[in-house]
């Protein structure tokens, strides 16, 4: 047992204490980032329109979530009960959990302090998070995914490096159960082995072609092994809780579309939605720093890459990484044939910030100084943006309130039963409001209560 205890560098609290003593003043940092740009949820609570049904739900409820493959959500909710409309705490952990992630990844990436400040801003204001940390019921639990995605992608590196069977091991259950979470951490997962290989072609010699193979087999082999794991154990909760049938498997099939629509629809599709997110169309509050990622600063990057004296055959292979790295947030679209809810693209602030990083490092000092007021006036935009979205939530619920209050005022207008008890009301019909300048409106984001279901009674 010592010799195991040896080989596990994080079993020594000291080695934890003493990253905590290095790493002070960016965990601080990346805190106070996230309460500057999310404060306005933190600080002011707002109801969605999915949180609304759950408030009402009884315990027999979090099954659906086992139909739809997230039986790790299912635990925490049976473990910590989950009430849609407590403020505060939930979103609070989200968002640190956010914050967290942000610094575990510095562990895989050396360099200065300004450089892991970059990354740690950009990744954690970039408004693709709002869009599950909106839900209460899955702030918190998305965020713990997140952390224990990328800590045990930590751990699997240390463990190739140091040839560390055990540690190996120990490191798939952290991915397991975030898929068990949310199975869109599987995109984040394919993004952080991107950057991994393409760190090492940029940083080890030796990092042959060969080895390039050779540990692209080993990481997959650690994603193939989780994902199997993960999949013989949601069979186990649907034969334990016999929801073979449930009606809620339908929700991801409905995603599924290869083999139901012809090949030039689906690849249509996908080529529009990524498009569409890299961009910025799909929301205009985030155009900017979407347009200046992908359409400035990694045309730059990919320059500086081709201007590096380097062989030309690893100099190729670093490009197509590198495109790589910026398509794996799209990966689960492209593996489902169809276009994809926004709140499925939680790998897409790791890929941008993951540009931002890499050309900040190799930035003369002229540069560097650049990209530090760009990340600055990023840093405004996200959080305006994220604010506008939140705020697009409240006002459209303190509205909804109000026409429901009329209509209750009218209802108890009529006549009563004769017991003098009101019947049951069935709202028939659907409301939304549509988008303007003022107004933001996407997704659940500025969404009535009132469009539930499409209308349906």
């Amino acid at each position: 047992m010592n010799k195991i205890l040896k080989r596990l560098t994080i079993a020594d609290p000291k080695v934890f204490t003493k990253w905590i003593h290095d790493n002070r003043y960016l965990i601080i940092y990346s805190i106070l980032v996230a309460v500057f740009a999310y404060g306005y949820e933190l600080f002011n609570f707002s109801l969605s329109i999915d949180e609304e049904m759950v408030s009402f739900a009884d315990r027999s409820f979090w099954k659906s979530y086992i139909g739809i493959g997230r039986w790790g959500t299912y635990l925490l909710n049976q473990l910590f009960l989950s009430y849609s409309l407590l403020p505060y705490l939930p979103f609070l952990i989200g968002i640190v959990c956010v914050a967290l992630s942000a610094v575990f990844m510095t562990l895989n990436m050396p360099g200065t302090l300004s450089a892991k400040m970059v990354f740690t801003t950009v990744f954690i204001t970039t408004p693709a998070h709002a869009y599950y940390l909106t839900f209460n019921t899955a702030a918190p639990f998305f965020g713990l995914a997140m952390l224990l995605t990328v800590i045990g992608f930590v751990g699997l590196t240390r463990a190739l490096d140091q040839n560390n069977r055990i540690l190996y091991i120990l490191s798939i259950p952290f991915l397991v159960f975030s898929l068990a979470v949310y199975q869109a951490f599987v995109a984040f997962f394919i993004t952080l082995i991107i950057f991994h290989l393409l760190y090492c072609l940029l940083n080890v010699p030796e990092f042959t072609f060969k080895k390039l193979i050779r540990r692209t087999a080993t990481l997959l082999l650690f994603l193939l092994i989780a994902v199997i794991i993960y999949k013989l154990t949601d069979l186990l909760f649907r034969y334990f809780f016999d929801l073979n049938g449930l009606e809620d498997q339908k929700y991801l099939e409905n995603f599924r579309k290869w083999g139901k629509a012809p090949l030039h629809e689906i690849f249509q599709s996908c080529k529009d939605a990524t498009l569409i997110f890299l961009t910025g169309k799909n929301l205009n509050v985030t155009r900017f720093g979407m347009l200046i990622t992908f359409q400035l600063l990694l045309p730059l990057l990919m320059f500086v890459f081709i201007r590096e004296k380097i062989i030309l055959s690893k100099k190729w292979m670093i490009l197509a990484l590198l495109i790589l790295l910026f398509l794996a947030p799209f990966s689960l679209l492209y593996l489902n044939g169809s276009p994809l809810p926004y709140r499925t693209m939680v790998a897409l602030p790791l890929s941008i910030s993951l540009i931002w990083w890499l050309l900040f490092t190799r930035a003369p000092a002229w540069g560097k100084n650049i990209l530090l007021v760009l990340v600055f006036f990023l840093l405004i935009s996200n959080t305006i943006a994220i604010t506008r979205l939140f705020n697009a939530t409240w006002v459209s619920w303190q509205a909804d309130r109000d026409m429901a209050n009329r209509i209750y005022e009218r209802i108890y207008m009529l006549e009563p039963n004769d017991d003098g008890q009101m019947g049951e009301v069935v709202f028939v019909g659907k409301f939304d409001r549509p988008a303007n300048q003022l107004f933001v409106r996407s997704e659940v984001f500025g969404a009535s209560f009132f469009s539930w279901t499409g209308g349906s009674p």
